[in-house]
């Protein structure tokens, strides 16, 4: 019996030895193996700002959401205008950043994005959203757009994904 518990006291010295303490911890990446041929990799949360000082301009016609990724001046100037009551100072850097935008069709109710995730994935990202409706009626069919302000240093192709 005591050497029974002399070989658990020793095991489990053992085990705790191991633990060092030191945590080795990765924010918001996680890393995914190939099994059965396919092909995983692996994800990291790509911060953005979302940008509400800019109104779209009202001759843009879809018939869904449009989905955007915009690189330059000239090319988002197209679709949006500075709000006159934005902060002075608060203009894309598009040396340093690219825009990645929503526009949905016009409605008379209050609709909104709502960007659940921005994930980079080794040759992409990924934008997850929801196109959230209430029920308050407007007086007159707005659009709903998002504006997302993306380090360029993540200007990969770009899949956008509703839920």
């Amino acid at each position: 019996m005591k050497r029974n518990n002399y070989i658990w006291i020793v095991a489990l010295g053992i085990v705790l030895a191991q633990c060092t303490g030191e945590k080795k911890e990765v924010i918001n990446t996680a890393s995914v193996e190939q099994t059965d041929g396919i092909k995983l990799y692996t994800v990291t949360t790509v911060p953005f700002i979302e940008n509400k000082n800019y109104v779209l301009k009202k001759e843009i016609k879809s018939n869904g959401v449009q989905h955007v990724k915009i690189t330059t001046k000239a090319h988002f100037d197209r679709l949006f205008n500075q709000n006159k009551n934005s902060q002075i100072g608060e203009e894309v850097d598009f040396s340093k950043s690219f825009v990645l935008a929503l526009v949905g069709i016009p409605s008379t109710l209050e609709t909104s994005f709502s960007i659940t995730s921005l994930k980079e994935k080794d040759d992409f990202i990924e934008l997850t959203y929801c196109l959230e409706e209430e029920e308050n009626e407007l007086a007159q069919a707005v659009y709903p757009y998002a504006i997302l302000v993306v380090d360029k240093k993540f200007n990969k192709d770009i899949r956008f994904l509703i839920e």
